[in-house]
């Protein structure tokens, strides 16, 4: 059941790298007036991997990072509140949060979909091949400063990750075997 769902989550994951005829434009931009936005132009970025990712320019010629996921995300809300939260409460300026909309939300809807805003962010990705040693310097940096400054009270509502082994069962059937 855990590989089948993996293998569909794959499958999602390779979708997102293309835009989604199914999402209608006109109406995202619409909805991103909820955050203030007038957009002049809308651009679909091949980034992401659970959601359809778009880059929005506003007047003035300001941009924002879109994300468009096809479920409404509960964890994932509850990580966006965090990160908010850690840069607003906290002062943590390298956190990348969630915009904020007009009635105080960090995510929106498009139809059946959730749509979440972010200040675009230019520059690169580091890659699976890694980044420079500087760049390693500063990541380290950025947590040690996160860790430092942020009581444990501040994360107590993100998901744990227990680490179970979704197998165990079956796996130990088959080494008693």
């Amino acid at each position: 059941r855990h590989w089948r769902w993996n293998r569909l989550r794959l499958t999602a994951r390779r979708k997102m790298k293309v835009d989604s005829p199914d999402i209608d434009k006109t109406a995202l931009c619409e909805a991103l007036a909820a955050y203030g936005l007038e957009v002049e132009r809308l651009a679909f970025i091949p980034r992401g991997d659970e959601s359809y990712c778009y880059v929005a320019e506003a007047e003035g010629g300001s941009r924002c990072f879109v994300k468009v996921l096809e479920d409404w995300p509960d964890k994932l809300a509850i990580r966006y509140r965090v990160a908010h939260r850690l840069l607003t409460q906290y002062g943590l300026e390298y956190v990348v949060a969630p915009r904020v909309t007009e009635h105080g939300e960090l995510l929106s809807r498009l139809e059946t979909r959730a749509v979440a805003v972010f200040d675009y962010v230019a520059g690169s990705v580091i890659g699976p091949n890694g980044g420079a040693d500087n760049e390693w310097e500063s990541i380290a940096a950025m947590m040690a400063s996160l860790h430092n400054s942020v009581d444990s009270s501040a994360l107590s509502s993100l998901p744990r990750e227990q680490f179970d082994v979704w197998l165990r069962d079956w796996l130990m059937r088959v080494l008693a075997a």
